[in-house]
């Protein structure tokens, strides 16, 4: 399911309120493309998928009030409760210039200007000023600013990031 059609977008966190509305935390802490229309799947933990029409989102103390059609009541909606959501790619807005869904940047080598490997990129952090990118290589763990003075390069078809290391201690590297 986690293929190229369906993105993983985040969890419901719980019921809110008594006529079926749930709060959704997503894992980029973005949820701005969950217009009314739209279809998620739901993957519950009886590991049963279902899908479901977004009726509403509402941005919700860092997370999103969403209600559902078909999801009416409060017992409905503890149905729901640590159900992982997806969403189709093809529902998403497409990315402007030097703008990555944070599915894309997963995965890919991380490069210095010089071609040295450094690792890969396993999750990325949200921090307000700017996302984090978390690369992993054997052992180690470094954490990146993904702002435009260290990443000089992003590829997404060949899955490769290239950064500029000179502004830290290269021997943490």
């Amino acid at each position: 399911m986690q293929g190229d059609e369906y993105l993983p977008l985040g969890y419901i966190l719980s019921p809110h309120g008594i006529k079926g509305h749930v709060i959704l935390k997503t894992y980029s802490g973005e949820g701005y493309s969950l217009l009314r229309g739209i279809f998620l799947s739901l993957k519950t933990s009886s590991k049963d998928c279902i899908v479901l029409k977004i009726l509403s989102c509402i941005p919700y103390k860092n997370n999103f009030l969403l209600k559902f059609e078909g999801v009416d009541d409060r017992n409905s909606s503890e149905k729901l409760i640590g159900a992982e959501v997806f969403i189709k790619r093809s529902d998403l807005p497409a990315t402007e210039d030097n703008e990555y869904y944070w599915v894309d940047l997963i995965g890919c080598n991380v490069l210095t200007v010089e071609g040295t490997f450094i690792g890969r990129v396993e999750n990325l952090i949200a921090t307000g000023a700017s996302d984090v990118l978390v690369v992993k290589n054997k052992n180690k763990e470094f954490l990146f600013p993904f702002s435009e003075n260290v990443v000089k390069n992003v590829d997404i078809t060949s899955k490769k990031i290239i950064i500029d290391v000179s502004i830290f201690n290269e021997e943490d590297l």
